[in-house]
């Protein structure tokens, strides 16, 4: 495979970079090979990257950090490796050392001696995945050439930058904006191939450590998921530094690659597969985003459950306790959620431990009834998932589920199965669901608490809930979730 330009490849090419390798801090360059791909990143050394003789596969200390190696490509291209561990050491007597190191970053375009040396940066622009299809957007338009009344063939193609979408977002003090780039490539005697991308631009009113641009493009990346209804994966990312160049006003760019695991595109998407397309609210874009941000903090642990659909492999099973936890933390984080003042509460611990102790009872019994009132307070996991599904719209309290029979069997259905899944015992439980029902009771919790995690945007119930049964996926699952679940 031939060497290439590194900020030339997409997140998604399979590339390699040949160059000298040396440690920060050392004038002992080693010759090697960068490989690259998507879920793996290697680095092969003919040579050692030590000084010192006699160092084993397993060392490891302060004056032989390998964490940040620095290398220069056959192209004449400065690169930074990050999080580096060496992963394989052969010395072969007579012949030469050779030594192998696992990559989960790097940066094309400068040198840094460790992660938090890096320069503070102007903006980031960073192209995931069918952003698109989310957009809709048509900038190419073409005319067809007509000869004796007849269609002969396309005549002309045209291109015509859209209308870019650019909000100010308080909670994070930056802008963020649609960008992007265009690829014109192939041969004017035979094809061309001309490529059209969109993404987010990210401007902060002042310069950023590359760790708060990666912090913001990742939980932008998620709200990007949940608008999508599907997972998205990062195809390019560059960061912005200083100006290089004043007559054209352009700044220095350094283009970031990392791993990126478990890759589960779906293989075909069109925009009528996307949840919520850009235009359905683009007129309150600027309050979404700055509700996504302000408010991340206090859906972290729910988002992270909901995400992990999108991005980690599970078995039926864990994804149904998943989307079970996913609720009960969401009910946890956002609602009151206790039975009595905590005042009140505390009190009435207080006098039945005064009973427990003045009646000498077992040990072990006082132990057990401490460890359930520490929780005894707080509502029951039935009592989180009625308030949850009450709290929608007459309306859609009965398009999602039904009537009040089949709502209460279906919070029956979740605690059982939960606690059964949880202990594995069947005793006193008598609406455990089987493996397909547990399919389409997952597809029905996760319709819940993505309207819930929408309406925390400022998004009506009524455009989410129509989105849902208008999307291919969702109506199939709760349209038969009905026909299984409510029997």
């Amino acid at each position: 495979m031939a060497s290439v330009h590194a900020s030339k490849q997409s997140m998604f090419n399979e590339f390699e970079l040949k160059g000298n390798w040396w440690l920060p801090n050392s004038d002992k360059k080693v010759s090697g090979i960068l490989f690259y791909k998507h879920d793996k990143i290697t680095l092969e050394l003919i040579g050692d990257l030590n000084n010192s003789e006699g160092r084993s596969l397993y060392f490891n200390s302060d004056t032989f950090d390998t964490s940040c190696i620095l290398g220069f490509t056959d192209k004449g291209e400065k690169i930074t490796l990050f999080d580096s561990i060496k992963i394989n050491s052969n010395t072969h007597i007579p012949g030469f050392s050779t030594e192998t190191y696992s990559i989960q970053k790097f940066i094309v375009g400068g040198h840094f001696n460790k992660q938090n040396d890096l320069i503070n940066f102007h903006s980031m622009i960073f192209y995931p995945t069918l952003f698109n299809k989310w957009t809709a957007k048509v900038p190419f338009t073409r005319t067809v050439l007509i000869e004796d009344d007849k269609v002969k063939g396309i005549d002309n193609i045209k291109f015509t930058k859209p209308n870019l979408f650019k909000v100010h977002v308080d909670s994070i003090n930056a802008s963020v904006e649609e960008a992007y780039t265009t690829n014109l490539s192939g041969n004017v005697n035979e094809d061309i191939k001309w490529v059209y991308r969109g993404g987010f631009n990210i401007i902060p009113t002042v310069f950023q450590t590359a760790s708060w641009f990666e912090k913001q493009m990742y939980s932008l990346r998620n709200l990007f998921t949940l608008f999508l209804g599907t997972s998205t994966y990062f195809d390019s990312i560059i960061l912005y530094g200083e100006i290089d160049n004043p007559n054209v006003n352009t700044r220095k760019k350094y283009h970031l690659f990392f791993v990126q695991k478990e890759v589960k595109q779906p293989k075909k998407f069109e925009s009528f597969d996307v949840l919520v397309n850009l235009h359905e609210i683009e007129h309150n874009l600027s309050a979404v985003l700055n509700s996504w941000f302000s408010k991340r903090e206090k859906l972290k642990e729910v988002l992270n459950l909901y995400l992990s659909n999108f991005y980690s492999k599970m078995y039926l099973e864990k994804k149904f306790l998943n989307a079970v936890q996913t609720l009960e933390v969401y009910h946890r984080n956002t609602k009151e959620g206790i039975m009595f003042e905590d005042a009140e509460y505390t009190q009435s611990v207080e006098k039945l431990r005064d009973i427990l102790n003045d009646n000498e009872f077992n040990k072990d019994f006082i132990e057990i009834l401490e460890n359930k009132l520490a929780f005894a307070n707080e509502y029951s996991l039935s009592k989180r998932l009625k308030e949850l599904i009450n709290g929608l719209s007459q309306n859609n309290k009965t398009t999602l589920i039904g009537n009040s029979d089949n709502r209460k069997r279906f919070i029956l259905q979740l605690v059982d199965t939960r606690n059964y899944l949880t202990h594995y015992d069947k005793s006193n439980k008598k609406f455990v669901l089987s493996g397909q029902e547990q399919y389409f009771a997952i597809e029905r919790m996760n319709a819940l608490i993505t309207i819930y995690l929408y309406k925390e945007l400022g998004i009506k119930e009524e455009l989410i809930t129509d989105k849902l049964f208008q999307n291919k996926q969702f109506n199939f699952s709760l349209v038969a979730a009905k026909e299984i679940l409510n029997k």
